[in-house]
């Protein structure tokens, strides 16, 4: 690599040379065979690492499962395989994005609340994601930024138990026409 002045950015900048041969027709750079040595990659280290990888991501694609159950086929083993990778993200969901670290209860009554309130709020969790993937939301919104924003609603109570919603703002209207959903009126 060669740094040099540009004048015209008037910034350092740096002059690249590929290992390989860029194919003329798809334009990918080959992956140079032999002659390649560790001097090399040296000097053109940051291409060599892609090129290194290029060559890993080729090899990839073969998962070894292994079990100590002979009766279950292959399609049963990926399938299993499969569920528990899914299980494990909804407890990433779980104590990541719900925020549901440790319990810290002193009775047990108090644990079963607190587990059965996390398991409804993964309820509406999945439910709201499933919404905003059939309606193509993940364009426009994340479920971060959903639940932010509905958090924001709130009911108050006054002296004489009269109770009103605040102000609905714009983003939050336009998310309840999104889910197709009324907008909230206390009456």
């Amino acid at each position: 690599m060669e740094s040099y002045w540009d004048p015209e950015k008037k910034q350092p900048r740096q002059r690249r040379k590929y290992i390989g041969e860029k194919d003329p027709v798809t334009g990918k750079i080959s992956i140079p065979r032999k002659g390649f040595t560790p001097r090399m990659a040296k000097d053109y280290g940051h291409i060599y690492l892609l090129l290194h990888m290029a060559r890993l991501i080729n090899k990839m694609g073969n998962t070894v499962l292994i079990t100590n159950d002979p009766g279950l086929g292959r399609e049963d083993i990926l399938n299993l395989y499969r569920r528990k990778d899914v299980l494990e993200k909804i407890f990433d969901i779980i104590k990541n994005e719900l925020e549901s670290g440790r319990l810290k209860v002193s009775s047990k009554e108090a644990m079963e609340d607190r587990i059965f309130l996390t398991f409804l709020s993964m309820i509406l969790y999945s439910e709201v994601s499933r919404v905003m993937k059939e309606k193509d939301l993940y364009k426009m919104y994340t479920l971060s930024e959903v639940f932010f924003e509905l958090k924001k609603l709130r009911l108050a109570t006054l002296t004489n138990r009269k109770s009103y919603l605040t102000e609905i703002y714009k983003r939050q209207r336009n998310l309840f026409e999104k889910f197709e959903l009324p907008v909230p009126v206390v009456a």
